[in-house]
């Protein structure tokens, strides 16, 4: 069964609108990581993010820890020291 036609062009019109309002922040946005790109050194960049992603994602990690209990209370047992 099809939507009737004045919801499917509501539809299309908000979507539209989202899809504008995506670009027209994204554009205005881009001159600040473009700047960081040119300015930043790049390998650097990405060694510091990856050894924080594998830190915030190890288990021992306290904020990962924390965030998992809070996310999903579930007990775990305490880590040997």
């Amino acid at each position: 069964m099809r939507a009737p036609d004045a919801t499917r062009s509501a539809n299309f019109a908000a979507g539209m609108g989202f899809a504008l309002v995506t670009a027209v922040g994204w554009g205005l946005n881009w001159p600040v990581p473009k700047y960081l790109l040119t300015e930043l050194p790049l390998l650097s960049t990405l060694k510091q993010g990856t050894i924080d992603a594998f830190a915030l994602s190890s288990p021992t990690s306290d904020v990962a820890v924390r965030t998992w209990r809070r996310v999903h209370a579930v007990q775990f047992p305490a880590a040997p020291q």
